[in-house]
């Protein structure tokens, strides 16, 4: 194992224990906050709408008895009034606010870490207290960027892999087609969409109860980074697996988020690759020309010595000085081009 596979490695596990150790403060932070009692919010009915209320009610009894009710005969009114008025302001009376909707635990800790470091931010668990969000700050600036550099290396090590495939299945002239690119793109894509797309939006439909065009809509819309937050996964609390149903979810986003990103990483490779050959090829043809340059000029060199004709002598010399520079520059470019990128394949 190479010392590139083993610094690899060691980001992997400083990154997941850098994930767990977000929980685990999280969880002691905001854990208080959850288990606070529920505070109830009342509704204000307006007179005016109840009084309304009534008479729609006094206009749709007029309409099915077909008996017009006395002015004095409150009776009806009252009770209607005084039901309806008790039964609207009892309905708001069992709202709760949104965090108490839903169980907090050590899971839950872990899911507003991860929504936090892939910048997903469903909204589903926030930090509450002060301390809560302060963390997220200088949790987040550092664990971003960290998130970002593994997702880059991993989809680097995967998009190298696919390049490879790439041009050992397609001939020359097929890999100098622009549309041949994307034609593969799209053939290495299929793959990575039955498995972290339809695959899991068919588990999102059976553990949620979700139609199937929610779920893969959940699906694109997590791996993407979009996060709306208006439908969300491992929140149901009669699951008798939350917490692996949870950690089922952390390694389904970064998994899915780092095919995603391999395979524009690949596109990228690949036309990166065709440009350096048009490159290779044109300094190579530059450099073919000078040499036949280069022979024509020492053969007349030689030939002018012969004959005494310094000036000429002099001249040609300045001239292959020039070419010297020249090509000692096409050199190198070239050792250049190839410590960036090694030369691309016949």
């Amino acid at each position: 194992m190479g010392w590139k596979s083993s610094l690899a490695i060691k980001f992997h596990l400083g990154f997941w224990f850098y994930l767990v150790g977000g929980g685990a403060v999280y969880y002691y932070i905001e854990d208080p906050l959850y288990h606070l009692p529920p505070q109830p919010k009342t509704m204000t009915i307006n007179a005016t709408f109840c009084q309304h209320l009534v008479n729609l009610v006094e206009n749709y009894i007029r309409n099915i008895v077909n008996v017009p009710l006395e002015p004095n005969d409150s009776t009806v009114r009252k009770k209607v009034t005084r039901d309806s008025c008790n039964d609207l302001t009892n309905s708001g009376k069992s709202e709760e606010n949104g965090n108490h909707d839903v169980a907090w635990e050590f899971s839950s800790a872990l899911f507003l870490c991860m929504t936090i470091l892939t910048t997903i931010g469903y909204g589903c668990f926030s930090p509450n207290s002060s301390w809560g969000k302060v963390f997220c700050i200088f949790y987040g600036l550092i664990g971003i960027p960290i998130c970002g550099i593994l997702l880059a290396n991993t989809s680097d090590y995967f998009s190298n892999g696919f390049l490879r495939l790439y041009k050992q299945r397609q001939s020359k002239q097929q890999r100098d087609k622009w549309h041949g690119i994307f034609i593969a793109a799209i053939i290495f894509l299929l793959p990575g969409l039955v498995v972290f797309f339809f695959i899991p939006a068919a588990t999102f439909t059976y553990l949620e109860d979700w139609s199937y065009l929610d779920a893969t809509y959940f699906s694109f819309v997590t791996l993407t980074t979009i996060g709306f937050g208006d439908i969300i996964a491992a929140q149901e609390t009669n699951y008798p697996q939350l917490w692996l149903y949870r950690i089922g979810w952390i390694v389904w986003v970064m998994l899915g988020i780092a095919y995603w990103v391999t395979i524009i990483s690949f596109i990228t490779k690949a036309l990166r690759s065709k440009r350096l050959r048009e490159r290779w090829e044109k300094t190579s043809h530059a450099i073919s020309l000078q040499a036949k340059e280069m022979r024509r000029i020492v053969k007349q060199l030689s030939t002018n010595d012969l004959n005494g004709n310094f000036a000429f002598t002099a001249l040609k010399s300045k001239i292959a000085f020039d070419f010297s520079s020249k090509l000692s520059t096409f050199i190198g470019s070239i050792r250049a081009e190839r410590k960036r990128q090694p030369p691309p394949d016949e």
